[in-house]
């Protein structure tokens, strides 16, 4: 089993420089540094309560502190993100893990470095009314799922559908806008759909609708072993910048954990960021996030951030095999532990 976490493109003189710079940028102090770095960071979707401590580290000036000039945008798809970054218009951002496993198969040289793991669970989910008898995956078949572009629940669709025994050729795919995703739903202009719970569900209860009489699939709860959203960050700045790149990190992990400690805090930061948000929703979607996404008993276990490697190698199996990808990626080209702050500064709360 390979659990090394140096980056598979460099020479060994490099790879040696790299981690020891990268080293020394972890025990670095939290202090301003002359010579600012700007860095254009992607986040997966419109502003959400799930990124108050991206939000709030900028405000506290976490990311200046560390040497970062901060430009923090909106994204159209946590797969998207991959994209923004591979193709340089973006040096970090969060996005999905699995998607990266896929791109790096063809794109080794240039694809992002995953540096902190944010959701250890997937969020990807299908939302569906119980009236359309749908619990699990093989339910699917005839059925009518709306989905959206850049969506990483659609490009895991497949996985899910293999471990559920569901025929891809049986289901049918609406792609629409993300405005309309859950509207349509409420029509009853589809059967199901699929994307994360930390946006539909919230926006199913802004619709109006009782949650009671709707079923949510977790792909997690029937065989899918796919992390969620993580951090990441341009081969070149893993290469080139590990000081950046640690930077980064550890400007993130200061913030998520003012957030774990004053959840209310981080919905300020939110807030101010975009004012027409309805804060109690926004609240709400932290909470699902915090909940059920990240303190999980691995999180406890290996702190915010890491992975455990036998279950990373595991989902990264899963994808090699149901994307007939040309060979299974090393772990080693996908995540790397360089960048994390010590365990002691990963610490999560107990649930």
């Amino acid at each position: 089993m390979n659990t090394s976490t140096s980056l598979p493109t460099l020479g060994r003189r490099q790879l040696l420089k790299a981690s020891a710079a990268g080293a020394a940028a972890l025990s670095a102090p939290y202090v301003f540094s002359q010579t600012m770095t700007n860095v254009k960071f992607s986040l997966d979707w419109q502003i959400q309560g799930v990124h108050a401590w991206f939000l709030l580290a900028a405000e506290k000036d976490y990311f200046r502190e560390e040497g970062i000039n901060i430009q923090i945008d909106v994204g159209d798809g946590s797969s998207g993100v991959v994209q923004r970054i591979l193709g340089g218009a973006y040096d970090a951002g969060i996005g999905d893990t699995s998607t990266v496993k896929q791109v790096v198969t063809v794109n080794s040289s240039t694809s992002p470095m995953i540096t902190y793991m944010v959701f250890n669970r997937s969020p990807f989910v299908i939302m569906s009314k119980k009236s359309a008898n749908i619990t699990k995956p093989s339910d699917l078949a005839g059925k009518t799922i709306l989905t959206t572009p850049n969506s990483s629940a659609f490009r895991m669709f497949p996985l899910l559908a293999k471990n559920g025994g569901l025929d891809m050729a049986k289901v049918k795919f609406n792609n629409v806008a993300p405005p309309l995703l859950d509207q349509m739903l409420v029509r009853n202009e589809a059967d199901a759909l699929s994307g994360f719970i930390t946006t539909t569900w919230v926006n199913l209860k802004a619709l109006g609708q009782n949650m009671n009489d709707y079923n949510t699939m977790f792909f997690a709860d029937h065989g899918v072993d796919a992390y969620g959203n993580s951090v990441m960050v341009s081969r070149k700045m893993a290469v080139e910048q590990p000081r950046v790149a640690a930077g980064l990190v550890r400007a993130i992990n200061r913030a998520f954990h003012d957030v774990q400690a004053n959840p209310a805090e981080g919905i300020d930061a939110v807030m101010r960021r975009n004012p027409i948000l309805n804060r109690e929703s926004e609240t709400e979607r932290l909470t699902i996030g915090m909940r059920q996404l990240i303190n999980t008993p691995e999180s406890r276990s290996v702190g915010i951030g890491d992975v455990d490697t036998s279950r990373f190698e595991r989902a990264t199996r899963q994808v090699a095999n149901t994307f007939d990808l040309n060979r299974q990626p090393r772990m080693s080209e996908v995540f790397t532990r360089d960048f994390l702050p010590p365990r002691a500064e990963r610490n999560m709360r107990t649930a």
